[in-house]
Formats: structure tokens, C-alpha cells, sequence
């Protein structure tokens, strides 16, 4: 089982000034795994459905998803490069203790033919078993569209609240 180290608490704390006191993820110790079907497509060309398996580490009001890839035959070619990408709670907006139904994965980096960054806002339902939505139409500045549903395979049941 992975372990938050004091080097990756660390990390979770200055990654990003988005990690308030507000956000709580709970157990506070990943790991976790999701995986499923995803519509991988750049610039208008589409991938047949990839499994696509995500793993995240969580420390009490911080997440990082620690690493991607996409797994099929014409898959393997799309990456997930520079690992960590911050996540934090968007929906709702106050008051403290509402469970998340809206996350924004930060700083993700894809790349199938041509590198993307930036952030993409993802639906959230706790399940179980949980659920990461990427609804269709999300896309990444470079033209990275990402679309489908990945589900909570691995790892203890996860409740995010603001």
C-alpha cells in the first residue's frame, strides 16, 4: 500500500493555494485507483474507447491525482506526462461539510500527437462505487477532448465534501 510521505504532504500543501481548510477528503490517506472508458481525442481525431486507470493520494484537505495512462492498442500512444495534478472541490461553493459534486483536476497534461495543458472540471458522485465524470465536449487547451465515466476500483470507499 502507497503511504503519503512527508515529502508529498508537503507537496499537497504548497502545490496550490486552492487547498482551504473547505475541502476535506476522507480516508486521508490514499491510495486510490479509478479506471474506465474514456473517449481520448486531439484536434478532432478520436481513439476507440481507451481504459484509462487514474491513481490518487489524498491528505485531509489536499488530493493529487499521482499518475494516468491509457491502456489498448491504439492508446499507448496517448500520455499523461508530468504527474502530480492538484484536484479540488468546485460544486458546492459553501457552506462547509457539503458533499462535492463538481471537482477541477488542475495543471493535467495530455499529449497523443501534440502536448495540452491546463484544467478540466469533472463530476463527482460518491457512489459507491464512486464516480469521475468527464462530460462529453471536455477539452484541454492544445485541443484534448477527454470524455467518459472512470469508477472507483481500488482503495477504501472516498467521500469529498467542501
Amino acid at each position: 500500500m502507497t503511504r503519503i510521505t512527508p515529502g508529498l504532504a508537503a507537496a499537497l500543501t504548497l502545490i496550490s493555494p486552492s487547498f482551504a481548510a473547505a475541502d476535506s477528503f476522507t480516508p486521508p490517506n490514499g491510495p486510490i485507483q479509478f479506471e474506465g472508458d474514456m473517449v481520448l481525442s486531439q484536434s478532432g481525431v478520436s481513439l476507440p474507447p481507451c481504459l484509462v486507470a487514474m491513481h490518487l493520494s489524498f491528505h485531509g484537505t489536499g488530493a493529487l491525482v499521482l499518475d494516468a495512462r491509457a491502456t489498448g492498442v491504439f492508446c499507448v500512444n496517448w500520455t499523461f506526462p508530468n504527474p502530480p495534478w492538484g484536484i479540488e472541490v468546485v460544486t458546492p461553493s459553501g457552506p462547509p461539510g457539503e458533499p462535492a459534486t463538481r471537482l477541477r483536476l488542475w495543471n493535467i497534461r495530455a499529449q497523443f500527437y501534440a502536448p495540452c495543458f491546463g484544467d478540466v472540471l469533472v463530476d463527482w458522485n460518491a457512489g459507491p462505487p464512486a464516480t469521475i465524470t468527464f462530460p462529453p465536449g471536455t477539452t484541454l487547451p492544445g485541443g484534448c477532448g477527454l470524455s467518459g465515466v472512470m469508477e472507483q476500483v481500488d482503495g477504501p470507499p472516498l467521500t469529498i465534501t467542501k
